[in-house]
């Protein structure tokens, strides 16, 4: 929703490890690289943040388009997980840096959320409600939090929205 409504903003991929889902495209949704690839970028300092998340794949955000986006003035919009945002908030973008972490109502509504999106092993599903546990204790730490019930899609946006235009009027 937000980038349908604020095409001016910038929505910088991921780059990731993991293999596309059907409905996924290399460069649309995420930059679909291989292990060695990944690695490649480690070495060169290519990439803000990176993590392995729910012990399997790696994830990262290639640091240049966000570094020219904020330099040219621009309000870029990233989605990370805990430990992306723990290299973020130490890092030379720090400053320019709001964080809006968004909860599950509960955990048995993010069991199925996760079971809606594609099909997983019971062990995956164990592993990602475990990792959750975990990085639901650094809500705290973020600068807004946000609640995403089932069904209050426009809710969520609308509060979303207020707190990113609200941040550039300061």
């Amino acid at each position: 929703m937000l980038k349908a409504r604020h095409p001016e903003f910038i929505y910088p991929l991921s780059v990731t490890t993991r293999s596309p889902r059907p409905d996924e495209q290399n460069g649309q949704t995420y930059y679909f690289v291989t292990n060695q690839q990944f690695d490649h970028y480690i070495q060169q300092g290519a990439l803000l943040e990176w993590a392995t998340v729910h012990q399997y794949d790696r994830y990262g955000t290639l640091k240049n388009p966000i570094v020219q986006a904020l330099q040219e003035g621009y309000i870029v919009i990233r989605e990370v997980d805990v430990q992306g945002w723990k290299t973020i908030g130490q890092s030379e973008i720090q400053g320019n840096v709001v964080s809006i972490f968004i909860l599950p109502p509960s955990l048995e509504a993010l069991k199925q959320r996760i079971l809606k999106r594609a099909p997983i092993s019971p062990q995956e599903l164990d592993a990602r409600l475990q990792d959750m546990t975990v990085e639901m204790e650094y809500a705290k730490d973020y600068t807004y939090r946000v609640i995403s019930e089932e069904n209050q899609q426009e809710r969520v946006y609308q509060e979303v929205e207020h707190i990113i235009l609200s941040e550039i009027q300061k």
